[in-house]
């Protein structure tokens, strides 16, 4: 079937685009050093990588500009610039957090043209750089992942190391749902999590994990998967399920293959 040319939308707005020349910027803002650029775009933010502004930027008019200014006064350094405030929290977690956003965007994961999967730039990635992106799991999790044997709650709290315990959406926010949620399941999430590291390597068997619960964002919880007593695996070693039981399993299911799609599929079988 082909396309009625008389059919096609008339030009608009949503047709067009707009860009702006880096060039055009650099001038305006009366600087020639990109890194400068760069990072005064994120100080004046906030960013996919960086969620909020630099705090002494906000309410100012002009922030990127007053950016640029605060870089080029300190050398260009974001850390000189933190130092120069007396906020403990814009020399620690401020700048601990530009430096997460920096390493994810300098050294994000990419498909090489071999078909690799790599951090950009590895070379010059530093040896922390799997703290900020991640360390790639074994390639059985995601197939395990894919065909619904394990839920990705479980994989982020493993890889980003913090359990986020949400307020329900319902408004039932009680002392017998935070009890809940907060202290009868939690050994149930330690053990999901002890049950992947065991047969992870090291470094998921020592990574401290952290649970924050949105009533008390203070009081934190950290644990690791050697100190979850007893070990899943432990438990889970003295089973002893025999292969003539599995088969006799086997024999009792009664599995009927789907027909092809035509027709009235509705009434189709069913697996049993």
């Amino acid at each position: 079937m082909e396309a009625d040319p008389s059919a096609s939308l008339p030009p608009s707005e949503e047709s067009s685009f707009d860009w702006v020349d880096r060039r055009t910027c650099l001038e305006i803002l009366g600087t020639s050093s990109v890194p400068v650029f760069i990072d005064a775009l994120m100080l004046a933010g906030p960013s996919l990588f960086l969620p909020k502004m630099f705090p002494p930027l906000i309410g100012k008019v002009g922030g990127l500009k007053y950016a640029v200014n605060e870089l080029v006064s300190h050398g260009g350094s974001v850390a000189r610039v933190c130092a120069s405030y007396a906020d403990p929290q814009l020399k620690e977690e401020y700048l601990d957090q530009y430096k997460r956003a920096m390493v994810n965007i300098k050294h994000h994961v990419v498909i090489t043209a071999e078909g690799d999967v790599e951090t950009m730039d590895k070379a010059k990635a530093p040896s922390d750089a799997h703290e900020c992106i991640g360390l790639r799991l074994p390639e059985e999790l995601y197939m395990y992942l894919s065909r619904g044997m394990i839920r990705p709650h479980v994989l982020n709290w493993l890889t980003y190391g913090t359990v986020y315990i949400t307020a329900p959406l319902a408004g039932s926010d009680s002392e017998l749902y935070r009890n809940l949620v907060s202290t009868q399941l939690d050994p149930l999430r330690r053990q999901a999590i002890c049950l992947l590291t065991d047969s992870l390597f090291r470094y998921y068997q020592i990574k401290e994990i952290t649970t924050k619960v949105w009533y008390d964002k203070e009081n934190e919880r950290k644990f690791t998967s050697r100190a979850v007593i007893p070990s899943p695996k432990e438990s889970t070693c003295k089973w002893n399920v025999k292969d003539d039981l599995i088969q006799e399993v086997s024999i009792g299911l009664h599995v009927v293959e789907h027909p092809p799609l035509t027709g009235d599929y509705r009434r189709s079988p069913r697996m049993c």
